[in-house]
């Protein structure tokens, strides 16, 4: 594929919560944005610490990684050790501490950063210009690889802003809430003052959001797309 608006799209969509720390606060009453990823330096942009918090690498279908995680998609192709066949992963984790005042910045990241304080609980804490800790957001999504990847040939839509840039160096994320304020409520109640490690849509009172619960039969392990619909 030599687009990759797929891998835009299913990020946005598949957003999943996987960290309810019981010390975490929910996210503020009003709606926040937040974009983690790389900035026009790309991943060569050491005063970005969101360069920690992504990365691409390559599994086998059969479950063991072949790669570590990498900062872009030509760094795992170079790397020669994932054929065609093998599923690149690319993952995204947006940052856990608050400054508790903004709702937005103007780079949409500087009112949030990674937690870098003690540890607490095996955890670290956050810093002390950001100490409200929130709920991570961790997305992630599977390609399967073809001879156009193993030769060099994929790269992210976004890359094509930045034309001559390394592919996958274009990288990031957005985060707008809109979340109900009733529903927002039900969940911060729930799960994370209930400390529950809610998913499928849950709230930890019984009710779950429409549209969440696995489909009959179960979710599909993996999914070609015909390259025609993402040309």
């Amino acid at each position: 594929m030599s687009s990759r608006d797929l891998l835009v799209t299913a990020l946005g969509a598949g957003a999943l919560i996987t960290s309810l720390d019981a010390l975490a606060q929910a996210y503020p009453a009003k709606p926040i944005r937040l974009v983690v990823g790389y900035t026009t330096g790309g991943p060569t942009d050491t005063t970005s610490t969101d360069q920690w918090q992504m990365g691409f690498d390559c599994w086998s279908p059969t479950g063991p990684a072949l790669t570590g995680s990498m900062p872009t998609i030509a760094a795992v192709a170079a790397s020669g050790t994932c054929p065609a066949g093998s599923w690149l992963r690319v993952r995204v984790d947006f940052h856990a501490c608050w400054d508790g005042r903004n709702l937005d910045s103007p780079d949409h990241r500087s009112h949030m950063a990674p937690p870098t304080g003690a540890l607490v609980e095996g955890m670290r804490a956050c810093p002390s210009d950001h100490p409200y800790n929130v709920p991570t957001i961790t997305m992630q999504a599977f390609f399967t690889t073809d001879a156009n990847f193993v030769a060099g040939r994929w790269h992210l839509s976004s890359d094509e802003m930045m034309p001559g840039t390394v592919a996958g160096s274009t990288l990031h994320a957005d985060y707008w809430e809109a979340w109900s304020p009733t529903v927002k409520q039900m969940w911060q109640t729930g799960c994370i003052d209930g400390h529950l490690s809610c998913n499928n849509g849950q709230l930890g009172n019984g009710q779950a959001i429409n549209g969440m619960q696995p489909p009959a039969g179960g979710w599909p392990s993996h999914v070609l797309v015909p390259l025609s619909s993402v040309q």
